[in-house]
């Protein structure tokens, strides 16, 4: 499954086969309905408080693979872990873990936010290896990577401005 081959279904995705028809556009959301078209030349994806959780993250991680078009990606907000704001529903690491995975082969992507996603423990170690170790990202979040590999940082402003 390829970003090249993806709809946004409902606050998912599902892959599509040939000529970009949608084969199972409910199978991560029920009741989803198809309102984007095809990602083909999309740069940026702004999927940023859509209640994506572990599942969709792991979809979203395996389309990451694949893709080399993708620069920027924001999963901010979400449930990537199976828990709300309010830390309610049950922990899975297993979207990060996916996320992680695919960092260490996505060679173009510059721009990834994954913040107030409850992120923590051994995921939260293994994405931060990723983050750091890849090549090509430049931004995590609101941290500077460039900066922080080259050890030039001075100061880090962790503060949220929204």
């Amino acid at each position: 499954m390829f970003l090249r081959g993806l709809f946004l279904v409902g606050l998912s995705i599902s892959s599509t086969g040939r000529g970009g028809r949608v084969q199972d556009p409910t199978r991560l959301i029920p009741n989803a309905s198809l309102y984007c078209g095809c990602l083909c030349s999309k740069t940026t994806l702004e999927l940023g408080g859509n209640y994506i959780r572990a599942e969709c993250a792991a979809a979203i991680a395996e389309a990451l693979r694949g893709n080399a078009v993708l620069t920027k990606l924001h999963l901010g907000g979400n449930q990537l872990c199976g828990l709300d704001r309010f830390g309610r529903g049950t922990y899975s690491a297993a979207g990060i873990t996916a996320l992680a995975e695919a960092l260490k082969v996505n060679e173009v992507l510059k721009k990834l936010d994954a913040r107030y996603n409850a992120i923590s423990g051994d995921a939260a170690q293994q994405l931060a290896a990723a983050v750091i170790d890849s090549p090509s990202l430049e931004l995590f979040g609101s941290v500077p990577l460039k900066e922080l590999r080259a050890n030039t940082l001075d100061r880090l402003d962790l503060r949220d401005e929204s």
